[in-house]
């Protein structure tokens, strides 16, 4: 009997291949080879499975469909040659942001283009990067929705050899943003409010007002920006030298609100609703209205989304009793951010977020039992039993918590070394150790700034855990610009060919493959 989770795994991977193959479309040669080389392992499943033609003609469709789904920039070759040596133009901000620093990047929407003396509208939707240069340091705010009339004319963003202008080309680009500009701000000029969608222009006010009533007795600067990274998305201006410390100390990921970040933050409604309402049903559902409300908020970056659709398709299996196959929640959650938006997948944050959390379901127990075998650790050692004293409990979630840690960095950098090695040429292996060492405080934190955006309008709880919020992020601060300063156990590379990396995720397949089945027979034994 042909099996249908195998089927849905097969259709996933043949949608999203023909999305990425869709680049080499246009090469009719390489598109062949492609096709050829998805081919055979079809051919040997239908030896082995017995799968129907009229199942193959369905996988041949959906990588075809893969293949045309993704947008091509007709918008940008249409008004390409308008834009190129433009007078001025009208465009409306998308972000609400704060000029704290010397240059400032915010997302715009140009409406109107003015060349050769004649105003031009534009009916696409046109992203234009503006890096705005803010010489003499003006307490300035662009809210989302403000508009202004720019002097001069954005250039296309270009793919170039060099490594920083190209991941900059990619990262843009794949968010739908193909203009930059660089301008002073003194030669924008404000003319008023002029949101395109205006439930965003809701939802980017009650975040700036959640945003600024929550911080407002943090009295460290840099304990605000980060709390506000944590909570609201990043986007607030933390200092260089700190950003440095957590990118060194390979624990910058914390700060752009990911998988990790929502899940504490649905555990967390669900907790304290659990105490009000015992139906467990109602609970999830509120608990998920409510996650998905606090993600709408602070704009639904890709893992937000990700972390949401997962969570949702997981909690609504298990309200109906049909959470038989739990990998489908993470290639569900794949498609639909893929039908959102196709060029998702270039994205080095999309492909980093999706290959951790591949590693975490697929490989990180299998580490974990491997780790325990050579430790002669028995598998159900660590489990607390209600007899053993309050010490040996302690020790035994110590020991568990550094070898999950442990797994799941081992599991999470299998899979997205290669990645980081081709677009950043580094990777630190001493982040093990700051994840140890960090990653407690996280709960602790996010859990004390739900609770400050709850009562953001009162006057004494909410000082009351700004004070403590405070100096906890600010000896989190000096622990990580502490561990920033060990550089022996970071690795660089210059460049890497993509055919090493093919062959390498090939081998580290195999190898995982080969895991499972001793592990499997590990469990049986044990």
């Amino acid at each position: 009997m042909y099996n249908k989770k195998f089927s849905f795994l097969i259709l996933c991977s043949f949608f999203i291949l023909g999305i990425v193959s869709n680049i080499y479309v246009i090469r009719f040669i390489t598109f062949i080879k492609i096709f050829i080389i998805l081919l055979i392992p079809l051919i040997i499943t239908i030896k082995l499975k017995k799968l129907k033609i009229g199942t193959i003609l369905i996988y041949v469709e959906i990588f075809i469909i893969g293949t045309i789904y993704i947008k091509l920039d007709n918008a940008k070759k249409k008004y390409n040659h308008i834009l190129r040596g433009s007078e001025e133009y009208i465009c409306t901000s998308q972000k609400t942001k704060e000029l704290k620093n010397k240059y400032t990047s915010i997302d715009f929407i140009a409406l109107k283009v003015k060349k050769n003396n004649v105003w031009y509208d534009i009916n696409d939707i046109i992203h234009v990067n503006l890096i705005i240069r803010n010489d003499e340091n003006k307490d300035f705010t662009i809210m989302y929705g403000d508009s202004f009339i720019i002097k001069g004319s954005p250039e296309l963003i270009c793919k170039t050899k060099n490594t920083k202008s190209y991941i900059f080309y990619k990262y843009y680009t794949s968010n739908g943003t193909y203009y930059n500009h660089f301008i002073n701000l003194g030669n924008m000029k404000y003319i008023g409010s002029k949101p395109i969608f205006y439930m965003k222009y809701i939802l980017e006010k009650t975040r700036y007002i959640l945003k600024t009533s929550t911080l407002k007795n943090i009295t460290s600067e840099d304990s605000k920006s980060i709390l506000s990274n944590l909570l609201f998305g990043k986007g607030d201006y933390i200092e260089k030298n700190l950003k440095e410390s957590y990118t060194k100390s390979g624990i910058i990921h914390i700060l752009a609100i990911s998988g990790l970040h929502i899940g504490l933050i649905f555990l967390i409604f669900t907790f304290i609703l659990s105490l009000f309402i015992k139906n467990k049903t109602t609970t999830s559902v509120i608990s998920l209205i409510l996650s998905w409300i606090y993600g709408f908020i602070i704009s639904m970056p890709v893992s937000v989304l990700r972390t949401l659709i997962m969570i949702s398709f997981y909690k609504i299996s298990n309200i109906y009793n049909r959470n038989n196959f739990k990998y489908s929640f993470i290639f569900n959650s794949l498609i639909i951010s893929l039908i959102i938006n196709p060029s998702w997948i270039y994205s080095v944050g999309f492909q980093l977020s999706y290959l951790a959390t591949f590693a975490i379901l697929f490989i990180q127990r299998d580490i974990n039992i491997f780790l325990k075998t050579k430790l002669h650790i028995p598998l159900n050692y660590l489990q607390n039993s209600t007899n053993e004293k309050f010490m040996v409990k302690i020790i035994k979630w110590v020991i568990k918590y550094i070898l999950d840690s442990i797994s799941v960095f081992i599991a999470v950098n299998i899979l997205i070394s290669p990645i980081l090695l081709y677009n950043f040429h580094y990777i630190n292996l001493f982040s093990i150790v700051s994840n140890i060492v960090i990653l407690p405080f996280l709960p602790l934190i996010i859990s004390l700034g739900i609770i400050l955006i709850l009562f953001c309008w009162t006057t004494y709880i909410n000082l009351l855990i700004s004070n403590i919020l405070s100096p906890t992020i600010s000896f989190l601060n000096f622990i990580i610009t502490k561990l920033s300063n060990v550089e022996f156990f970071i690795i660089y590379i210059d460049e890497i060919n993509i055919k090493y990396i093919i062959v390498y995720y090939i081998f580290i397949i195999s190898i995982i493959l080969f895991l499972k089945n001793k592990n499997t027979n590990i469990m049986n034994l044990e």
